[in-house]
């Protein structure tokens, strides 16, 4: 297929030539994104530009591994790639690109703006991002990062979950990712067991993300906007009292349980004088999701059903994932560039099959079979 070059303000975009390239719409972390319209259907989509992927391999792991989970999760409330595309000379991979369907905005825009946000409209951010969650837990992953900048927001109020770069399987997670529990999501929105580093966490603790969101909303500011580890630990105990000595049983994490045990001890407070805008059903839902205590908390599919969403809450909207268990097969094999490499060269394969043969050659100089490249 051929490549075009397109320079937006001074990066260069070389994608394939149905891609029309019209402006930039921001840059982030791992990549610089530009709005384009697929000629092939006319379509609006979201190009990101992967640069320098591999100056760090744990980043470039993460990367893959949302390329990887977001092929297999195919779900209205969840952001859609539409393609991976690797460079036209695959010796060289350190630029690659991933397309998604387009999206307006994102709701920490939305919180942060002047506009007005009704019940209704809260009600039904939550009632998606609730139905998003349930479908992504539902295929045993835990996103391990939800935050308003991760929820894209079309002017039609429809919801999309990103980011699934922190995200892990749950089969994976007792396995091999305890030493990373301490860095999960963004402070603001971290579980109590994560912050006091309980490796057994599960995905309860997106259900808290959700609890401090919705907060948010409503609040128009951070529920929990902790300076530090510290400080955000005092702040989530300010308001939902200090954690049972079960709670503590469960946390490994010696130095941070003996620190909770010499803290005055707490009550929760009432919702309601920290939200005071909420309506009672809306306090109620969060104050379920904010459980100090994971097991407490509701699924995201019981979360639907809550009374809050009285009017709105249909049995056929929880879909849940239903295809074959996702497994990653670059999780199984020691990190090295070459095995991210053949990651990454896979992964643009499903949608690209001229690049089998590429993909063929480097796994049997890996010793990996074909067999597991198929997922």
């Amino acid at each position: 297929m051929p490549y075009a070059t397109t320079n937006v303000k001074g990066v260069n975009f070389t994608v394939p030539d149905y891609y029309k390239i019209s402006k930039m719409l921001g840059q982030g972390a791992y990549g610089i994104v530009v709005e384009a319209t697929d000629s092939r259907n006319g379509s609006h989509v979201a190009i990101k530009k992967l640069e320098k992927v591999f100056g760090h391999l744990v980043d470039a792991k993460r990367i893959l591994r949302e390329i990887a989970l977001l092929r297999f999760l195919s779900h209205e409330n969840v952001a859609s790639m539409l393609d991976f595309i690797a460079p036209e000379d695959t010796k060289n991979l350190d630029e690659l690109y991933v397309v998604f369907g387009f999206m307006q905005t994102d709701m920490y825009k939305i919180i942060s703006s002047r506009q007005s946000l009704s019940d209704e409209h809260m009600q039904f951010f939550m009632y998606q991002l609730l139905r998003g969650l349930a479908y992504i837990h539902s295929a045993g992953v835990v996103h391990r990062d939800l935050k308003p900048s991760n929820l894209l927001l079309n002017s039609d109020c429809a919801l999309q979950i990103c980011d699934f770069g922190l995200a892990r399987l749950t089969s994976e997670m007792s396995q091999t990712d305890t030493k990373m529990t301490e860095y999960v999501s963004t402070r603001w929105y971290r579980a109590p067991e994560v912050i006091l580093g309980d490796p057994k966490y599960g995905q309860a603790i997106d259900i808290f993300s959700c609890g401090c969101i919705f907060a948010e909303l409503i609040l128009r500011t951070p529920l929990f906007p902790g300076r530090d580890y510290i400080n955000q630990l005092h702040l989530v105990m300010d308001v939902l009292g200090t954690p049972s000595a079960e709670f503590l049983s469960r946390i490994d994490n010696m130095s941070a349980k003996q620190y909770v045990e010499q803290q005055p001890k707490q009550a929760p407070i009432d919702l309601k004088t920290k939200i005071p805008n909420a309506s009672p059903e809306a306090i109620e839902l969060i104050n379920q999701m904010l459980k100090m205590d994971a097991s407490q908390r509701p699924s995201a599919a019981d979360c639907m059903k809550h009374k809050y969403f009285e009017g709105i809450w249909d049995e056929a909207d929880l879909l849940l994932y239903k295809d074959k268990q996702i497994k990653l097969f670059f999780e199984e094999h020691e990190l090295t560039r070459d095995l991210l490499e053949l990651g990454f060269l896979n992964e643009a394969r499903k949608f690209h099959p001229e690049l089998g043969k590429e993909v063929e050659r480097r796994a049997v100089k890996l010793g990996i079979v074909a067999q597991e490249l198929v997922e």
